[in-house]
């Protein structure tokens, strides 16, 4: 469940880079500069896909083992949806009183990352 928190958290650092380079010169003991380059967003982007991509599989890999583990498959897309999607998004609206739509679409990506994981596992495991 904590890839399920963290995917959204990847999402939105794709749609905004400079947070990328905000974390990294934060992490580093480095004062976070309001304005950053091209340069700095495009590799802020960059980072955050592979970020992404890293989330990616080790979702998949623990579905998979998951799988292994118990020797058939269940669904888990429905609890994705509901705890980090539903709740997620709705903890969201009531704190800031506003429907963002980018957002909702941020916090519902476990549930895509969930039904691919999977289809994937049961393709492939």
């Amino acid at each position: 469940m904590a890839i399920w928190v963290l995917y959204p958290l990847g999402v939105q650092t794709v749609f905004h880079p400079q947070d990328a380079v905000g974390f990294q010169a934060w992490m580093q003991g480095l004062p976070v500069s309001r304005y950053i380059t091209h340069q700095a967003a495009v590799a802020g982007f960059f980072t955050a896909l592979m970020v992404l991509a890293g989330l990616s599989l080790l979702q998949f890999v623990v579905t998979l083992l998951i799988y292994r583990a118990v020797k058939f498959s269940f669904e888990t897309w429905l609890l994705a949806f509901i705890l980090i999607g539903g709740i997620g998004n709705g903890i969201w609206w009531l704190a800031t009183g506003y429907w963002d739509l980018i957002g909702a679409f941020a916090g519902t990506t476990p549930l895509f990352l969930m039904v691919g994981c999977q289809t994937a596992c049961e393709k492939f495991g």
